[in-house]
């Protein structure tokens, strides 16, 4: 049985092996970026040779196969790759790494792998995976290995949780306090809520620009979209923590060491809260401006303040709503 991950639709076990000290790979220009990492596994895998033969991998774009297809066929002087996109030519790619073992960094005198015939496309075209950096930071480089496995178990989508009511992770010179205020907590909840045990130092942490750009970079490069998440307007009390006039009754309150859903939120019915929202998104698409969505939560409104707030009482008889409180 063939150690792949994930496995492939169809992988048939050929006769024969491949087995190789140096390699040439073809591919057009306009697909060269696919095959790069690969490449680059393969030199930090091989020791330097002196073989004249050279094994060679052939990538070639064949427009009968659905975009993220890709079909392998090994014997021991090629393996052809056939694949509908750019996209696909990169997951033969994950899939050859497995069969060469390519993640093992130890330098080796040849590379061998029992001939395959594989042909694999996705059952899902949308395959995610979702990382909260609001609860717990990670970092660029702890990032950076979720990425890699992401991309070598080809799942596509990187769902990017970086605010809520324990904090805001990106730093917007724009909104200095998001920073200053909002990305930290002076205190966090451990084991269960049923207890009274707290961690009592304080809990820092906030995604230079930079930074944010260098993950988008490294994502793009191992075809992984990032969907960044901003909570509203739910989930809010880091923000209003940094910027109070957005909370109903314009209280200060302390960014949330605890866990729940929490009635100190933004105000649906100030129009700062709009033009607070507006700038906010703004900022964030600039940002992730290769992302196709960005993500805005949505759930677990606590509409407690809502209910009292003279503000949110006129906007909702301005516009007339039905409302059923739950």
């Amino acid at each position: 049985m063939v150690n792949l991950m994930p496995m492939p639709n169809c992988i048939e076990k050929l006769r024969g092996s491949v087995s190789f000290s140096n390699y040439q790979i073809i591919v057009e220009n306009k697909y060269e970026n696919a095959v790069l990492l690969f490449n680059k596994e393969l030199e930090e895998r091989l020791l330097i040779s002196e073989d004249n033969y050279c094994y060679l991998f052939e990538f070639v774009f064949n427009k009968t196969l659905q975009e993220e297809q890709y079909v392998i066929h090994m014997d021991k002087s090629l393996t052809h790759i056939e694949a509908g996109s750019e996209k696909a030519f990169f997951y033969a790619t994950r899939t050859l790494s497995q069969l060469f073992n390519l993640k093992n960094k130890r330098k080796v005198k040849k590379l061998t792998s029992k001939a395959y015939y594989i042909d694999d496309k996705p059952r899902f075209s949308y395959r995610s995976f979702m990382l909260d950096e609001v609860r717990h930071f990670f970092g660029v480089e702890q990032v950076k290995k979720y990425i890699c496995m992401l991309s070598d178990l080809k799942i596509n989508t990187f769902h990017w949780h970086l605010s809520d009511d324990q904090g805001f992770r990106i730093d917007f010179q724009t909104f200095p306090k998001l920073k200053e205020v909002a990305s930290k907590r002076n205190k966090t909840k451990i084991n269960s809520t049923e207890n009274d045990d707290w961690d009592y130092s304080e809990y820092s942490h906030c995604y230079a620009y930079h930074e944010i750009k260098d993950i988008i970079r490294f994502a793009k490069q191992r075809y992984v979209e990032i969907v960044p998440e901003i909570d509203l307007p739910g989930h809010t009390s880091a923000i209003v923590s940094a910027y109070p006039f957005l909370h109903c009754n314009d209280e200060q309150h302390e960014v949330r060491g605890d866990y729940g859903v929490f009635k100190e939120i933004m105000c649906p019915g100030k129009e700062t809260t709009y033009d607070f929202t507006k700038k906010l998104i703004d900022e964030l698409c600039i940002l992730f401006k290769d992302s196709k969505y960005i993500h805005i939560g949505g759930d677990e409104v606590n509409h407690e303040n809502y209910e009292k707030c003279p503000d949110c009482q006129q906007r909702m008889k301005e516009n007339n709503p039905v409302v059923s409180w739950i």
